[in-house]
């Protein structure tokens, strides 16, 4: 027992807690080993969605490339070599993030008008907004696929890669549809530009664009699809089309900080967990696998006679014990509790996660993923 009964968070241990310290599995992730396993010959897109523990936030990181998903698509690809594959694209690169982080892949001109609920990261964005507005990507790799809504009196929106020729899509269809995808080759693996403009027409929704760096038809490619400050009453609302549209091997969910201080009661949680769970598995056509993320306990106190955060964690591990593709990994166990910081810097000021701390659930998360 490394931690003794209780950790230094005033969290008890149980049996589970203990399983989940040892990195042992159950068969809740044998349908994740299987897209392991597979990575060599089929591409395992991995959706991470959640709060500010997901996307991370400044001042406590800080660039977005070193939020957890994507430092552990680094490692993941170090530890778990793919044949022929060394090299990796960023995933999931929206316009705008809800994190306060300077994004240095896409230039934003103009104001586009957000749509909350849709995309990737529940939010989808209008680039018809104020007369046109026009993204830039600073794209690092050989492939991209553009993700955008189709609609009734959609508009057009034309890309080109570098100083090509423009090319136009129109975004107008019979019914409202947010999971299109346009794939386009970037060239010669490296440095490019990908321009999307609004050209003409009506609302033009934009969801993101998805870089590829050699690993479009093989190896993991992890979405950070984090929303500061979101709710799992958020997530449960979220149409999660475009994330079925791109073929998702998993989807790790860390949500509940926002609920629980909020003063959701845990049996309300505990059911926007189903209901995100039930909504992405009836969107993707085959059976994929769950990661219940669970972050350490947030900074604050909810409502008098609110739960407990550690009901909230029993919800996260009731959840997982009822579906047997829903896993459950535990930092509240792992992690102590905000406002530590001690020699590591694990938290800002506020209590949002450092550089070292996504790090540290990176490394965990790289292990724990592996064979047991």
């Amino acid at each position: 027992m490394p931690f003794g009964p209780t950790v230094s968070n005033g969290v008890p241990l149980t049996s589970v807690g203990y399983q989940q310290l040892g990195g042992a599995h159950s068969q809740h992730s044998q349908l994740w080993q299987g897209y392991l396993a597979s990575r060599h010959y089929n591409p395992q897109a991995v959706g991470c969605i959640g709060d500010s523990f997901v996307s991370g936030y400044n001042p406590g990181l800080t660039s977005w490339e070193q939020t957890w998903p994507l430092t552990l698509a680094n490692m993941v690809t170090e530890r778990y070599p793919v044949i022929g594959l060394s090299t990796y694209g960023r995933g999931c690169l929206t316009p705008l993030v809800n994190s306060n982080l300077t994004l240095d892949y896409v230039t934003v001109t103009g104001t586009p008008t957000t749509h909350y609920g849709y995309g990737f990261n529940l939010a989808s964005y209008d680039i018809s907004a104020g007369g046109g507005c026009t993204l830039t990507y600073h794209m690092d790799g050989d492939t991209a696929l553009i993700c955008y809504a189709v609609q009734p009196g959609g508009g057009t929106f034309s890309y080109k890669v570098d100083t090509g020729t423009a090319t136009n899509v129109s975004t107008a269809a019979g019914s409202f549809a947010d999971n299109a995808i346009i794939e386009v080759s970037l060239g010669a693996a490296g440095a490019h530009t990908l321009t999307i403009a609004w050209v003409s027409g009506g609302a033009t929704w934009i969801d993101a664009v998805a870089e590829y760096n050699g690993d479009l038809n093989s190896g993991f490619q992890f979405y950070n699809m984090g929303s500061a400050g979101s709710t799992a009453g958020s997530w449960a609302l979220w149409n999660p089309s475009m994330f079925a549209s791109i073929f998702p091997a998993a989807m790790f969910i860390s949500v509940g900080a926002a609920d629980w201080l909020n003063g959701t009661s845990a049996a309300t949680y505990q059911g926007y967990l189903n209901t995100i769970i039930a909504n992405v598995t009836a969107a993707v056509p085959y059976a994929i696998s769950f990661l219940i993320v669970v972050p350490p306990q947030p900074l604050g106190s909810p409502a008098s006679g609110s739960a407990t955060w550690q009901q909230y964690v029993n919800a996260m591990y009731a959840v997982s014990a009822a579906n047997t593709n829903v896993d459950v990994i535990d930092f509240t166990l792992r992690i102590p509790a905000a406002p530590y910081n001690g020699p590591y810097a694990l938290y800002a000021a506020d209590g949002d996660l450092t550089n070292i701390t996504h790090a540290w659930v990176a490394d965990t998360l790289c292990t724990y993923l592996g064979p047991a």
